[in-house]
């Protein structure tokens, strides 16, 4: 019997994991966090997890094969994090421009009277007061 074909270990599993490794990525940048740091720190943290596993005593293993008790914990704090870390809000000029606020030189202000200037409307992406949980599910 075989398990997987031509097309699912050459192209469906590469694809999958591409996938899935740029929408954590997306996630982690959107929370603040470097994604080039964390997800290596990941790898490495399950990689010793492990080795544990394969060289250590039995008390850590469940009693199933995989990662220990701790690379479980490991496992479900980063998703936890993914899932119910609010992200960043955006303005709706910041999709206006390739720079980043942070990168946008700060413009001398001219201010108008507050009776001219157009009111500001939240953007879409973005609700008023939707900080929490927005993105996770």
């Amino acid at each position: 019997m075989v398990l997987f074909g031509f097309f699912e270990l050459f192209v469906l599993i590469p694809m999958l994991f591409w996938i899935s490794l740029s929408l954590q990525a997306r996630r982690l940048r959107d929370i603040g966090w470097e994604p080039v740091f964390v997800i290596p720190a990941w790898v490495v943290a399950m990689a010793i997890d492990l080795t544990m596993a394969q060289s250590g005593p039995k008390l850590w293993m469940l009693p199933f094969a995989g990662p220990t008790i701790l690379g479980w914990l490991i496992i479900l704090l980063t998703e936890v994090c993914l899932l119910f870390w609010p992200g960043r809000t955006y303005a709706a000029d910041d999709f206006l421009t390739l720079e980043s606020p942070a990168e946008r030189a700060p413009k001398p202000t001219t201010a108008a009277p507050a009776a001219t200037r157009p009111a500001r409307r939240p953007s879409p992406a973005s609700p008023a007061g939707a900080g929490f949980g927005r993105r996770g599910l």
